[in-house]
């Protein structure tokens, strides 16, 4: 079960949100948008991330010289 302040994910859509407030049953997020909307527990699942994933992520940018992810640097 998701607490307050936990990144969540929307198993439907793939999107993060945010846990607002978490009852029994339903959590209530705030989407990347600003919705704020209530959602069943079993609609969510916890957000992770592997340790040192930024780092790779920034490594791997700086060799194939992708600044913004879209393959150019930024102007």
């Amino acid at each position: 079960m998701p607490h307050s302040g936990d990144i969540v994910v929307e198993r439907l859509t793939g999107r993060r949100a945010i846990v607002i407030e978490a009852g029994d049953a339903e959590i209530t997020c705030r989407f990347d948008d600003g919705r704020l909307e209530d959602r069943k527990a079993f609609e969510v699942e916890p957000a992770f991330s592997l340790p040192g994933w930024s780092l790779l992520s920034a490594m791997w940018a700086s060799v194939t010289g992708r600044r913004d992810g879209r393959g150019q640097p930024p102007a």
